[in-house]
């Protein structure tokens, strides 16, 4: 069965998630340059198709695991009639569930975050475009990852204001839009190592 070969699982464990991750990012940044407008449209179908790639990749390895369970001796043992289904459940939630309330709650949690950043800048440094890159970005960088990424763009932003402002010779709050865009790359391309210097890979479901 081709499902259940590792070409099946490279195209949809690993190769369709950062495909759809790539195509989005790609039309965002594309947007917020050419065509602002469409910017938030692109996030929302962003953030719709990053949750259900999320959803498909776990269901693929929930069942996978149970096919593969199922064609073992050793594994069908572990399996319904021989054991309670509470057993398997256990076992993929434990491996491939986990993370999702992690990484969809703290998606979530640092939208709210940024919504306060809004309010209290009264939206000169942050606004609602901001909070949807905050949960976009969140669910490519993933878990524990995303914290790592919202702590870049902080600092990328405030040191940018720093620098501007001392320029300037006044004090000034930088839009944080393209910092979202920037700490999305970084950590993408160097999230692990960046968890594991501040100490968050403990956090590591």
């Amino acid at each position: 069965m081709f499902l259940t070969s590792n070409s099946a699982y490279q195209i949809i464990a690993v190769w369709m998630p950062l495909l759809i991750f790539a195509v989005f990012f790609a039309s965002a940044v594309g947007a917020y340059i050419w065509r602002p407008k469409r910017l938030n449209k692109i996030l929302k179908w962003g953030i719709g198709f990053f949750i259900i790639a999320y959803l498909v990749r776990s269901g693929y390895l929930v069942w996978l695991q149970y096919v593969v369970w199922q064609e073992d001796k050793f594994g069908a043992f572990l399996l319904p009639p021989n054991q309670p289904i509470s057993y398997f459940l256990q076992y993929v939630w434990t491996h491939f569930l986990m993370d999702l309330p992690w990484i969809f709650g703290g998606a979530l949690i640092l939208s709210g975050i940024v919504l306060v950043l809004n309010i209290v800048s009264k939206g000169r440094m942050v606004d609602g475009t901001d909070a949807l890159l905050a949960v976009f970005g969140a669910l490519i960088a993933g878990w524990p990852n995303m914290l790592a990424y919202f702590l870049i763009v902080l600092v990328l932003a405030l040191a940018s204001s720093l620098v501007y402002g001392i320029i300037r010779r006044q004090i000034i709050l930088i839009p944080i839009t393209p910092f979202f865009f920037a700490g999305t790359i970084i950590v993408f391309l160097w999230g692990a190592k960046i968890t594991e210097i501040l100490g968050l890979g403990q956090l590591l479901i």
